[in-house]
């Protein structure tokens, strides 16, 4: 089943990449500039991020083999360039991962203590969930896919359920202030909202190198959360 589909997993796995805790900091950051300038910039990141996704997929496509960012910075930037991204990267992904896991952990817990009545020690909290994820990330993509698309759908009706009751608390007047200099305070959040960049290498080789189907993944995978981001907003 989810062979037959994987062009629907790859979308799943673009738009599960981008959307995550960033959302939750969009409407705060965007709000001193004012809704409308809120949302070109929402426009404006996704189609910048879209393209410079499609320049990475262009790279990793000219290349033979299994290919990640360190072989691709490699090929392009020499030794230096891959020792750079390598420290880039490595920054980046164990900062998302220490706050995913801080975040996580009191949710766990509190799961937890609902259901059992039961609590945790505060440095075990991260541990279930990371053991939990982990051994489908272990497992490979496909498993990986699996268990994104179970999230990617509980998340989506979640989203569709609150979004549902939100409108009779919005204020109509507060849609229409602008501050334009405020803006360039958001855009580092709503940039960080549209990273998905990191999956392109392993979704290259997953949907077998294609370039019409990777497109296409990148494309839509991209534009769900551009959707979300804008009804979120």
């Amino acid at each position: 089943m989810i062979k037959t589909n994987r062009l629907m997993g790859g979308i799943l796995l673009i738009a599960g990449t981008s959307i995550g805790a960033g959302m939750l900091a969009l409407p705060v950051v965007s709000g001193f500039a004012g809704f409308m300038p809120s949302l070109g910039l929402l426009l404006f990141c996704w189609l910048y991020m879209l393209i410079t996704a499609f320049l990475i997929l262009e790279v990793n496509l000219s290349l033979t083999g299994e290919v990640n960012m360190l072989t691709m910075a490699e090929a392009t930037l020499g030794k230096f360039g891959k020792l750079v991204t390598w420290i880039t990267y490595l920054l980046l992904l164990y900062s998302l991962t220490a706050a995913y896991m801080a975040g996580s952990g009191p949710l766990f817990n509190e799961g937890l203590k609902a259901l059992f009545s039961f609590s945790l020690p505060v440095w075990m909290r991260p541990l279930p969930l990371l053991i939990f994820l982990g051994i489908f990330l272990y497992l490979g993509t496909k498993a990986t896919d699996y268990v994104n698309r179970v999230f990617m759908g509980g998340l989506i009706i979640t989203f569709f359920v609150m979004a549902f009751f939100v409108p009779s608390h919005i204020k109509f007047s507060l849609l229409q202030h602008v501050d334009l200099k405020a803006s360039v305070v958001a855009i580092p959040v709503i940039i960080t909202s549209f990273g998905f960049h990191i999956v392109i290498p392993t979704m290259t080789t997953y949907l077998d190198h294609n370039p019409k189907k990777l497109r296409l993944a990148i494309f839509i995978g991209s534009s769900i959360p551009l959707l979300i981001y804008l009804l979120w907003q």
